[in-house]
């Protein structure tokens, strides 16, 4: 039993409240979940809001990845089995959470083929910059050469990114077997 104390139009109530066995974590809940109440817009309206969300995650985007390479942390990134376990949980909820993810990958993306990287389109911007500033055309040997260090950097990343999946469930997996443990 827990006591919850809330406030609500000035007065202040407190409630006990005993808890259920949450089957999928092994803690206790109370049976407390947000509601998202929708709302029906125009379409300049939603057309507003989205670019709005547009701005607000790739804000977020930028300035996490700025925080983590200060700090020179290691970056927490979420590979195909990471990505998979998230579309699976939202598939599983609803239908609007869903859609909300898919629109959070499309961003993602969209952001990650503007970086700077060879092979992805901010690499290509460099590329034809470097064109425009001193030109003259990149020779297909350099372009065979900046070619194979994009692939080797977008493969670098993406085994980074299943090692951390990896290790995230081994992870997970080996705290679930410590608390079943714990409990006997």
């Amino acid at each position: 039993e827990i006591k919850v104390e809330y406030e609500r139009e000035g007065k202040r109530y407190s409630v006990n409240l005993k808890t259920r066995k949450d089957p999928t974590s092994d803690r206790g809940i109370i049976g407390i979940v947000p509601q998202t109440d929708y709302e029906k817009v125009g379409f300049f309206t939603a057309a507003k809001m989205s670019y709005e969300q547009i701005v607000y995650w790739t804000s977020i985007t930028i300035k996490t990845l700025a925080k983590t390479i200060s700090r020179k942390e290691k970056p927490d990134v979420a590979g195909p089995l990471g990505i998979i376990q998230i579309v699976s949980k939202a598939a599983h909820s609803e239908f609007a959470d869903f859609m909300f993810l898919v629109g959070l990958i499309s961003i993602a993306v969209g952001f990650f083929n503007l970086l700077p990287l060879p092979l992805l389109d901010g690499g290509h911007f460099i590329m034809y910059l470097f064109e425009g500033v001193f030109r003259r055309k990149i020779t297909p040997t350099i372009m065979k050469y900046v070619s194979s260090l994009g692939i080797l950097i977008l493969v670098s990343i993406l085994i980074f990114a299943t090692y951390s999946d990896i290790m995230r469930i081994y992870n997970s997996y080996k705290a679930k077997v410590q608390s079943n443990e714990d409990k006997k």
